[in-house]
């Protein structure tokens, strides 16, 4: 398993290095194919990870006689309560995808995020406007990015490809050494290959100075298979990011996702209760109707509701022609609900209060209390 950290080790020898150096020193790496180890010298003791509280007793805690053994993930109740609010306290993320898609897309995108109530959006990194997306971030710093890991490339003329070298990654690619169209196709490729690109992506962002909260992915290219799955619950732990991972992806008794049960996961992931977004069957004149009723049905905990802003112009016209769905008027009418006072009149109405996804990512990072 290929490891971010401090230091690093190559035959035998380990060398000591700054976390922002190591970052971009395993991204070099990574793209020759070359492993980065955590380097522990000779003797040493690794650093000892801080012992769980008897009111925070992690999974792997033995039970004592009348303590509560925390399994799963933090959902529900629990997870309002370590955010700081009331057990039953309704929460919303409103989140935008394909940030970095266009300059279309970015101006909406930059407008709904500093109007607000959006509260998040993921950058897709591969993508034309990443670097627009870079430099709107250093006067904003503040702004709740994650990384939407991208792996397709679906549109007929506007195209992209990996971060790393096609060379590196030569299954992720068609021959114009640009991605495939879905995700299916994407994730025939090998686990190593994936690896290898998704890491990059990943520290790309952060070397860019984006403060990243979160992972998600673009067309569900991580949760095309449970390899792909498993592959991104291993990377989001060891970033230390919250993903997108819902309840009512649960199917069954006791319910399982991916071949989980949800006490199979680690105590560091989250779980929404829902995340919904508008699809094809969801007319233009419902469109308002559809997430207002998506606000009102949320039950106590996490909810997200994700969204596709971006202008009807000539540019994102050209970009999705052809394509029924995710479109320019599709993504116009996005960015009206979510800057409409409609909007901000349902959410007082129901009590439900806009967070965003560094609010779990500091939840998850908070050392446990001694």
């Amino acid at each position: 398993m290929l490891l971010r950290g401090s230091s690093f080790r190559r035959s035998g020898s380990p060398l000591e290095i700054t976390e922002s150096g190591a970052r971009w020193l395993c991204l070099a790496l990574f793209t020759a194919g070359v492993s980065c180890q955590p380097a522990v010298a000779p003797g040493a003791v690794e650093p000892a990870v801080p012992a769980p509280s008897a009111a925070e007793p992690s999974v792997e805690a033995e039970a004592q006689p009348g303590s509560t053994v925390r399994t799963g993930p933090w959902s529900g109740p629990d997870l309002c309560e370590r955010l700081g609010f009331p057990r039953d306290a309704k929460l919303l993320i409103l989140h935008t995808d394909d940030v970095g898609l266009s300059a279309s897309t970015n101006r909406a995108t930059f407008a709904a995020l500093t109007a607000g109530p959006l509260s998040s959006g993921s950058v897709m990194v591969p993508a034309p406007g990443f670097a627009e997306v870079a430099a709107w971030v250093r006067g904003h710093p503040r702004a709740d990015l994650g990384v939407h890991i991208d792996l397709t490339s679906e549109w007929d003329t506007w195209r992209w490809g990996p971060v790393v070298p096609a060379a590196l990654v030569p299954a992720l690619v068609q021959p114009d050494l640009t991605f495939f169209k879905t995700s299916a196709e994407a994730a025939r490729a090998p686990l190593s290959e994936i690896e290898r690109e998704v890491r990059a992506q990943i520290d790309g962002a952060l070397g860019a100075g984006i403060d990243v909260t979160h992972l998600d992915a673009h067309m569900g290219s991580m949760y095309a298979s449970s390899a792909v799955f498993d592959l991104l619950v291993e990377l989001a732990g060891e970033y230390q990011l919250p993903f997108v991972l819902s309840g009512d992806w649960f199917e069954g008794d006791p319910g399982s996702y991916m071949g989980r049960t949800k006490r199979d996961f680690p105590e560091h992931v989250v779980m929404l209760e829902t995340s919904v977004g508008a699809d094809v069957h969801v007319s233009p004149e419902g469109w308002a109707d559809y997430y207002e009723s998506a606000i009102r049905s949320l039950k106590p905990g996490v909810s997200q509701i994700f969204i596709h802003v971006a202008f009807d112009d000539a540019e994102t016209r050209a970009i999705t022609a052809g394509h029924d769905g995710w479109n320019a008027s599709w993504r116009q009418r996005d960015f009206d609900w979510v800057t409409s006072e409609r909007l901000r009149g349902v959410l007082a109405e129901t009590g439900t209060t806009v967070i965003g996804w560094r609010e779990l990512r500091d939840a998850i990072r908070k050392p446990r209390s001694r």
